[in-house]
């Protein structure tokens, strides 16, 4: 779901605003994170710059996950949201959203399992048995060829230091001769 928040200047989110909307709090609860202010107070002395800013609308897309190309997939084919929404777009105020959304889920329970993977992509999608090894076996291409440039790197780094110092060494040696 990709959630897309409209802004517009006004001051409705605001404690005491003249716009209306009181929260219990002094504050509405944020989609994103908990309030970083430990009190209303703070946030009334961060906000008397003039510029106000509401968030009003969510317009909430649905896409499909399809085949993907990134090598960041631990176990199972990578995948990544289809190019077209599958549903209708959905927009409602940040204050029915807020009021109906579910609780944010663990990151454990965002992970999805090779299982997960391969019946989202071979039963759900259609895609062909070869076509989801293919792309898991080029992912682990991918990740491999990554994994020897860093300890490539890393070694040709140690190289350079000895380098380095060996010509420290002969510089001194040759300017203690002279």
């Amino acid at each position: 779901i990709i959630e897309h928040l409209c802004s517009a200047p006004c001051g409705e989110c605001l404690p005491d605003s003249p716009f209306g909307h009181h929260y219990p709090s002094g504050y509405p609860r944020s989609v994103l994170r908990k309030s970083k202010y430990s009190s209303p107070d703070e946030a009334i002395v961060i906000s008397s710059s003039n510029k106000l800013v509401r968030f009003q609308n969510v317009d909430i897309r649905e896409f499909k996950m399809t085949l993907g190309n990134h090598p960041s997939a631990t176990s199972g084919p990578p995948v990544m949201l289809d190019s077209e929404p599958f549903s209708p777009r959905k927009v409602m105020t940040l204050e029915q959203y807020e009021s109906t959304r579910p609780s944010r889920r663990k990151r454990r329970q965002l992970k999805l399992s090779l299982q997960q993977r391969h019946n989202i992509l071979v039963k759900e999608r259609g895609f062909a048995f070869e076509e989801v090894k293919h792309a898991w076996q080029e992912a682990l291409e991918i990740r491999k060829q990554r994994k020897e440039t860093l300890e490539r790197g890393l070694a040709l780094m140690k190289w350079d230091e000895v380098w380095e110092s060996t010509c420290r060494k002969f510089s001194r040696l040759v300017d203690g001769a002279v």
